[in-house]
């Protein structure tokens, strides 16, 4: 997500540990203090922790950082902090998973104990070389990583790789698979999921068919975290099928004769998720741009509303966006409906995602969400949607 002005300014402050307050304030003699442990309730020591402060001037949550520490060897932390005001704490970082406290009232001469914040330390590394398609050294190449539950760099401080191609990650959980990703050009990333962190060097090449393109100003959405992590949880068998109803109660199959020799688009969205509708408007000019040539699309309907109610957002969306292509009434949004009513997904990571079939029947293509951030950004969204469109319908029709 693009950063606004104000969370700009509120990373800066924070960094800088700017605190708004006069010499006499202060002299306020009110503690916060804590201790951060692991699960197992083992002190850790060297963990970054951070006491801010909540504005009352703002209507939400808005806070200013007043300070930050490295737990000691007890893991223990201690800050001086005003009185009458609320404060929160947080734990982790590079080095640890992330924790963060309940929100606290600071009475005047009065200490505040905090309850233990548990991170996990990220005590494992990932290393080894990267080879470009030749065979060749991959030097001077962005690369980063993430797990389910870490992320040990942010976007804006993504390392290079070594004259050899080599990379070292020396901070990341021993007990979670890594995301690993390397950015071949500035358009262009490789990601390779489900590292084990065995602690064995790695010896990985770039493959230019596996690459994946980037949008513009990508570290500024984020973009390759919420790749990875949707490739993650996302997974789809060489086929799907279901059999469900459109609002008139008719059942639709993939089996039908109408579909067969068929470049297939399954949209699977909901009238409450935001990409989804960014994302309909497109998927209704790729059927009048591509229907002659054998384009079909299906959306599927998953809704939170009771059933009466949802039904009826469905046909209003239908209305307003001009939909040209049959919608289903998928049921509840809830993950363990869509894998059972849909046959072949094995895990499915959120909405929109869209299932790209090509005319065999076979399942070529699975995105994930739909970015509409921009207009340079749903620009290159569209294109990349038409780019797997036109492939899937140059293919051949098999007798």
């Amino acid at each position: 997500m693009r950063y606004d002005k104000r969370k700009i300014l509120i990373i800066v402050l924070a960094c800088t540990g700017f605190v708004f307050a006069s010499e006499g304030e202060q002299q306020a003699k009110t503690y916060i203090r804590g201790c951060v442990k692991t699960p197992q309730g083992s002190p850790v020591k060297g963990i970054k922790v951070r006491c801010f402060y909540f504005d009352p001037k703002y209507d939400y949550d808005f806070v200013w950082q007043v300070g930050s520490q490295l737990s000691d060897d007890l893991g223990r932390y201690t800050f001086h902090v005003l009185s009458n005001r609320e404060y929160r704490i947080d734990a982790g970082g590079k080095i640890a998973t992330f924790a963060c406290s309940k929100k606290y009232s600071a009475a005047p001469d009065k200490e505040i104990f905090v309850e233990d914040l548990i991170v996990t330390p990220a005590s494992a590394s990932l290393k080894g070389r990267i080879l470009n398609s030749d065979g060749g050294p991959a030097a001077g190449m962005l690369y980063s990583c993430q797990s389910q539950n870490f992320r040990p760099y942010a976007p804006f401080d993504y390392l290079k790789t070594d004259p050899n191609g080599g990379f070292h990650i020396p901070n990341i959980l021993s007990n979670e698979p890594v995301d690993f990703w390397v950015i071949p050009s500035a358009n262009n990333v490789q990601i390779w999921t489900g590292i084990n962190p065995i602690g064995e060097d790695l010896l990985l090449r770039l493959n230019p068919e596996k690459f994946l393109g980037l949008p513009p100003d990508w570290k500024t959405y984020f973009y390759i975290e919420g790749l990875a992590r949707g490739m993650r949880r996302t997974k789809v068998q060489e086929w799907i099928d279901f059999n469900i109803a459109d609002l008139q109660g008719n059942q639709v199959s993939l089996d039908s004769d109408s579909f067969k020799g068929k470049v297939v688009l399954v949209n699977i969205f909901g009238t409450w998720c935001g990409s989804c509708n960014a994302e309909i408007p497109h998927l209704v000019q790729f059927k009048k741009k591509y229907e002659s040539r054998g384009l079909e699309i299906i959306g599927i309907a998953f809704e939170r509303d009771p059933e009466g109610i949802a039904r009826e957002k469905v046909r209003e969306l239908i209305e307003k966006r001009n939909v040209n292509y049959p919608v289903l009434f998928g049921g509840q949004e809830k993950r363990v409906n869509v894998l059972s009513t849909i046959k072949g997904i094995d895990l499915f990571s959120g909405y929109p995602t869209t299932i790209f079939i090509g005319r065999d029947g076979k399942v070529k293509n699975v995105k994930v969400n739909f970015l509409a951030l921009t207009p340079e950004i749903t620009q290159w969204q569209v294109k990349q949607f038409d780019e797997i469109i036109v492939k899937l319908l140059d293919e051949p029709v098999e007798k």
